[in-house]
C-alpha cells in the first residue's frame, strides 16, 4: 500500500488490509470485540481463512460499506446518473475523470465539491472495497438471508469493489 503524496488516498490495498483497518479503528475507539465484524484467521492474520461475523451488519463495529450503503452515500439522494446531475458539464467541479486527470494516478482528496451528504471524491480517484462478495449482475437483486454461520473468506472468492476511478464521461 502506498500514497504518492500525503494528501492522496492510499491505494493498492487488498480486501484483507481494508478489513484489518476496520478492526484497527475499532481498537482505537475502544469498541468491544463482540461488536467487531471481521475476525483474523487461525494464525491471527487478516488473510485467507479470516472470518466475517454472522449478521455483522447489525453490529456497532467498523466495517466496509455494503454495495447498497456505498450507492446511497455516493448518490446522496439524487436520482440522476451522477449525484450532481445528468450531463458531463459539471464533471470538472465534482470528479476526477479521464479528461481532467490526464493519467496522473491518484490526486489529493477534497479537491472538488462534495456531494449533498458532504462526502468528497465519491467519483474518481481510487477504486473502493466494499463488504460484499462479488455477485453476477443476475444475482444482485437477491437479498441474502440472515445467517448464524461465520463466512470464511478465501483467496479464490472475488470481493466486490465500487468503481470510483474516473467518473462517467459522455
Amino acid at each position: 500500500t502506498f500514497s504518492q503524496d500525503p494528501r492522496c488516498p492510499i491505494n493498492n490495498v487488498n480486501w484483507y488490509d481494508a478489513a484489518a483497518y476496520c478492526n484497527w479503528l475499532n481498537e482505537q475507539e475502544g469498541i468491544r470485540k463482540d461488536q467487531w465484524c471481521y475476525l483474523p484467521n487461525e494464525h491471527g492474520e487478516y488473510a485467507q481463512g479470516m472470518k466475517v461475523v454472522p449478521n455483522c451488519l447489525k453490529l456497532n463495529g467498523y466495517r466496509l460499506p455494503t454495495d447498497v450503503e456505498w450507492e446511497f452515500a455516493c448518490r446522496a439522494g439524487s436520482a440522476t446518473s451522477r449525484y450532481y446531475g445528468e450531463g458531463s458539464d459539471l464533471d470538472d467541479y465534482y470528479a476526477w475523470t479521464a479528461k481532467n486527470a490526464l493519467g496522473r494516478g491518484t490526486h489529493p482528496v477534497g479537491h472538488f465539491k462534495p456531494n449533498d451528504l458532504g462526502l468528497f471524491d465519491m467519483l474518481g480517484n481510487v477504486i473502493e472495497w466494499i463488504h460484499d462478495k462479488y455477485q453476477e449482475p443476475t444475482q444482485i437483486d437477491q437479498v441474502e438471508e440472515e445467517t448464524t454461520e461465520y463466512e470464511v473468506v478465501r483467496d479464490h472468492e472475488i470481493r466486490a469493489m465500487r468503481p470510483s476511478t474516473y467518473a462517467w464521461h459522455t
